[in-house]
């Protein structure tokens, strides 16, 4: 297999994960490459080529929450990044390990690595990565429930995704800050925020971004127990899934959809989704995703007082829970047995292993923090010892219920106006970002009036040298005859204003026929066409360009006396480079024998007349299709040729000397009215 080839094999493995429609497919794919990679001759591209499989796999462990075999991988894969100095694949493979440690709930660690990626890209001023290092950040201090932090750095995410023109980028952030938003219960401003992500998606027929506002919002309707708008979203949702061929999306959407029918009390629905998000989730061998389904199920069948299924499912996913050692749903699922088994009417009542598993729950609560959810298995405890006449455990435990319930509803309080500051901070920072980016949005108006766009987005995207060559463009020159004199004739004002109406019309006939003005310097006035975007028809353009002045100029006057003026104009097409020079009041600029010889044209030529090049003449010519590439011409007498149904003189003036270039034929081209 030749490195062409394995290169190949490599991007369609990483096509293949982000797909997101078969992940075990995608780690024999990994695994195949790794081995046959471990068989060639070690070389600085295969180090590199190595560091991206790894990267691959991770990022498919990770989806699959395989979370034991992702940190080792991407460790790997940052170890060989460092060795061969690859700049970029360090950055991506700290956010890889960034990414590991989230998996296990290291956000703390995670949000490290994520900076130290954050640093590379900002130094090698990748925006587009930053903006999705800091979405990556925001993801992480949502995780940890720092969700003013969160929303902070997706803000700046979404300020540099606008800054760079990017609508997916844009709508992602959106979408997070209308989760973070949802999370501070404030969910008119969550929707909104859903509601554009979901327009700029539904603008750019972005199905992926579609399918994950319509799951957010659906979840955010179940959170304010509206669950036909939540179930409604949320088959939204799974047909663009099942659509896509997702199968990871439309398990976590199946599992949505039994979350909502089962808090809805539609129980025989609730129980026919879980069991499909089961299913799938074991066919895509997602063991997070099995763990929380199982437990749903489990719910779902002790709500139904069905306590022998439930168990069933809840051991389930405790033994999956343990494998992959998830204590938050350990904890969860202890619980939620030792509570059927501490339940008198359960067949199985066993008061004994009932008080063990409850008790187990509350140590893992207390470890993890999560003291909040203790306050049910306190009161279950309580109960027990009540039911046993255990009185003095009974008073225990039921002021420890008591005392923790206080507790939590004080730090609740707490948190409550926390999140209020939170939120006006939030607002805040949003009028903040609103204002940078109307300035910026003028800024980049301004510097489009600089410098072409195409060229001002390759500056804004970190471009320092930009040198572009073109092998065939046209250029335009003109200049003000006796300028100078005039100059001394009025005054400084009447100069200048009329100057800038003069060269105002240029711009807009410019404009009209898609010319890019390039420079005035003091009465001249030079445009070209065919950069920095190439055109085949760029002679004729320029000559209907030509023409246009030519026609605006005619009665000209400038000044309150109304002095009369005229123009000579010069036309040549040819090589040029075009290119930015300097780092402050930079200016796009052209160079090259097209530049030089359309210059000469102009100051060779005679007032109110057109003056081209022979080059010039036979590239109009074969363009308007009068003269082939192998074709020589003379033109020895007045030509007439239609451009656009105007009908246009060629008119010979014969061999010329011209300055810097000796003799030369040139020609005046003048309009004429059609027949």
């Amino acid at each position: 297999m030749t490195l062409e080839q394995f290169t190949t094999k490599v991007e369609e493995l990483e096509v293949l994960i982000q797909s997101g429609r078969d992940y075990k497919q995608s780690e024999v794919n990994a695994k195949e490459l790794l081995a046959i990679l471990s068989i060639m001759e070690e070389s600085h591209s295969l180090s590199e080529i190595e560091t991206r499989i790894l990267i691959a796999l991770a990022q498919s462990y990770r989806m699959r929450g395989v979370s034991q075999e992702v940190l080792p991988i991407a460790e790997k894969a940052l170890a060989i990044a460092e060795r061969i100095g690859n700049k970029e694949l360090q950055a991506q493979a700290y956010s890889s390990v960034g990414m590991a440690y989230s998996t296990i709930a290291d956000n703390t660690k995670a949000i490290e690595s994520f900076h130290k990626a954050h640093e590379i890209f900002l130094a090698v001023n990748n925006r587009k990565q930053v903006a999705m290092l800091l979405y990556n950040i925001a993801v992480s201090y949502f995780q940890k429930a720092e969700y003013y932090s969160s929303l902070e750095n997706f803000q700046k995410a979404l300020f540099i995704a606008e800054q760079l023109n990017e609508p997916i980028i844009v709508a992602l952030q959106l979408s997070k800050i209308g989760l973070v938003y949802s999370y501070l219960a404030d969910y008119q401003m969550a929707v909104i925020q859903y509601q554009e992500a979901i327009s700029i998606y539904q603008q750019h027929n972005y199905q992926i971004g579609l399918l994950s506002c319509y799951g957010n919002i659906g979840n955010l309707y179940r959170e304010i127990r509206d669950y036909s708008r939540a179930i409604d979203y949320l088959n939204q949702a799974l047909l663009i899934a099942q659509e896509l061929e997702d199968k990871r999306n439309i398990a976590v959407t199946f599992g949505n959809l039994g979350i909502s029918y089962n808090d809805s009390g539609d129980y025989v629905n609730a129980e026919k989704y879980f069991t499909n998000a089961i299913i799938l989730e074991e066919e895509l061998g997602n063991k997070v995703g099995l763990a929380s389904n199982y437990l749903n199920l489990g719910n779902c069948l002790e709500r139904q007082k069905q306590y022998e299924q439930a168990l069933e499912y809840y051991q389930k996913s405790l033994l999956i829970a343990e494998q992959i050692n998830q204590q938050h749903f350990i904890s969860i699922i202890k619980g939620n047995i030792g509570s059927i088994f501490t339940n008198q009417s359960f067949e199985g009542f066993s008061p004994q292993k009932g008080e063990k598993l409850i008790m187990e729950s509350i140590n893992i609560n207390n470890v993890l923090g999560t003291r909040a959810n203790n306050i049910v298995m306190l009161l279950c405890l309580a109960e027990l010892y009540e039911y046993q006449k255990r009185w003095e455990e009974f008073a225990i435990y039921y002021k420890q219920y008591h005392v923790l319930e206080k507790e939590v509803q004080s730090e609740q309080t707490v948190k409550q106006a926390q999140l209020m500051e939170q939120q006006r901070k939030i607002h805040e920072a949003e009028r903040d970002r609103q204002v940078k980016l109307a300035r910026f949005q003028e800024q980049e108006k301004i510097f489009h009036n600089i410098v072409p766009v195409s060229i001002a987005d390759r500056l804004l995207n970190g471009e320092k040298t930009m040198a572009d060559s073109f092998d065939n463009v046209s250029m335009f020159f003109s200049d003000i005859v006796g300028f100078t004199h005039l100059a001394s004739q009025i005054s400084a004002k009447e100069l200048v204003e009329g100057l800038n109406a003069i060269f105002t019309e240029f711009d807009h006939i410019a404009t009209k026929h898609s010319l890019e003005k390039i420079k005035t310097i003091g009465d001249s006035y030079m445009a070209a066409c065919g950069v920095p975007e190439q055109r085949d028809d760029h002679a004729m353009r320029t000559v209907q360009f030509a023409l246009d002045i030519q026609e605006m100029m005619k009665n000209k006057t400038i000044g309150e006396k109304k002095n009369r003026i005229s123009i000579r104009i010069g036309l040549h097409c040819g090589s040029a480079i075009a290119g930015i020079i300097g780092e402050k009041k930079f200016a796009y600029d052209l160079w090259g024998d097209a530049v030089n010889t359309a210059a000469r044209m102009e100051s060779h030529g005679e007032a109110g007349k057109i003056h081209v090049s022979e080059e010039f003449v036979r590239e109009l010519l074969m363009m308007n299709g009068e003269l082939s590439t192998e074709e020589k011409f003379s033109v020895a007498i007045p030509l007439s040729l239609t451009i656009n149904h105007s009908l246009l003189t060629i008119i010979p003036r014969g061999e010329m000397e011209i300055k810097g270039k000796g003799m030369m034929k040139t020609y005046f081209l003048e309009s004429v009215s059609a027949p």
